[in-house]
């Protein structure tokens, strides 16, 4: 188990849908292509990201829960879908390509600039919607 608030996430967690209204301080945003948007064309030097081994360890759990369907609503990944999850005041991208995979994008990465919000919510655990 990984405290959500301190790098930990439980093995049973759920990414909950919540009113948008009233979140105000997402803890998950599901992002969508939206292929009318242009591409922006960047210039420069990115670094790719790094993660210790506890941040690893933690994306393995992340990837574990979304290849058994952590979400408490119906939801069909999209070939190009973005998950940014909040885990300890940093956020993680996760990305959907014939399944879920860590980001490896860059802010530099064009297709960046065409992603969209679609859904947010809150980080829960299904023992504690039981």
């Amino acid at each position: 188990m990984y405290n959500y608030r301190m790098c930990q996430i439980a093995d049973d967690f759920l990414l909950c849908a919540c009113d948008e209204a009233q979140l105000t301080d997402p803890d998950w945003i599901l992002e969508r292509l939206d292929s009318h948007r242009s591409r922006l064309q960047r210039r420069g030097k990115a670094m790719m990201p790094q993660y210790n081994h506890q941040e690893q360890s933690m994306q393995a759990v992340v990837l574990a829960g979304l290849a058994r369907g952590c979400f408490d609503f119906d939801y069909t990944p999209t070939s190009g879908d973005v998950l940014k999850l909040r885990l300890s005041e940093r956020w993680y991208r996760f990305r959907y390509e014939q399944g879920w995979q860590v980001d490896k994008s860059t802010s530099l990465t064009d297709w960046r600039a065409q992603m969209v919000p679609a859904l947010q919510g809150t980080l829960g655990s299904e023992s504690l919607q039981k």
